[in-house]
């Protein structure tokens, strides 16, 4: 089994240095989305703000994380607009 592995994989290696510059520019053109990149920013806002102040009550904790999806929402629609997220 060993050899005909091996065998196998030089009968690979020897057609695939057969490949003319035209198989290879049709192949990409056909897929394309196989070689496409992307950059992904992240950006995580916590619940409630740790630099406030410990908040005792519930209304202080709800307002706490009304301010952050606030701040969320506010960031993805700068980042939207296509301010640098850094």
């Amino acid at each position: 089994m060993q050899l005909l592995a091996q065998d196998l994989d030089r009968a690979l290696k020897a057609e695939a240095k057969n490949i003319s510059p035209d198989e290879l520019a049709n192949y990409y053109e056909k897929n394309k989305s196989y070689f496409e990149q992307a950059i992904v920013a992240r950006v995580f806002i916590l619940h409630s703000s740790r630099l406030a102040p410990a908040a005792n009550g519930e209304a202080q904790k709800k307002a706490a994380a009304n301010a952050m999806t606030k701040l969320a929402a506010d960031l993805q629609a700068r980042a939207i607009q296509g301010e640098d997220v850094d």
